[in-house]
């Protein structure tokens, strides 16, 4: 065995070890969303605040919202962004109204104001699968290059 076919089969497993890993991510992660549960919540406030990442500015909303006659207040930062698109934002959100919000059955306390597959909730399990994914075609692709050398010898 020559090393080109043996640099391809060790990049193919390894790319589908990786690709499988991230798939079952994936999976287990869409089916941990799918079961948060929605309520309604009130609106506490809005306000702009400086980003979690030092750049630029967030809106931080606070909800008040109650699952199994037990209350829970909790804030919520929104991705970052530059100031006035932030304050734009909080200031589309009404105080005292109310908006769906989705909370995780085995504890409250974690909540999303939108549930959705979004890269804070999918990002690794996705850049996992992309990784495989690279790996394999990289590898299938040093395999035909080896092949085709071979036969043209």
């Amino acid at each position: 065995m020559n090393l080109p076919r043996i640099v391809s089969l060790a990049l193919l497993t390894m790319g589908a070890l990786t690709l499988a890993a991230g798939g079952f991510s994936l999976v287990r992660r869409i089916r941990h969303i799918e079961s948060w549960h929605a309520t309604d919540a009130r609106l506490v406030s809005s306000l702009v605040v400086p980003s979690p990442t030092g750049v630029g500015s967030a809106a931080q909303f606070e909800f008040w919202y109650t699952v199994n006659g037990v209350s829970y207040t909790r804030t919520y930062t929104s991705d970052g962004g530059l100031e006035q698109e932030v304050s734009e934002r909080a200031a589309r959100r009404s105080t005292s109204s109310l908006y769906t919000i989705f909370y995780d059955p085995a504890d409250p306390n974690r909540f999303s104001p939108n549930l959705g597959y979004n890269g804070a909730t999918l990002g690794r399990s996705l850049l996992l699968s992309a990784i495989g994914l690279a790996l394999v075609l990289f590898g299938a692709s040093l395999q035909l290059l080896a092949r085709s050398a071979r036969q043209a010898l």
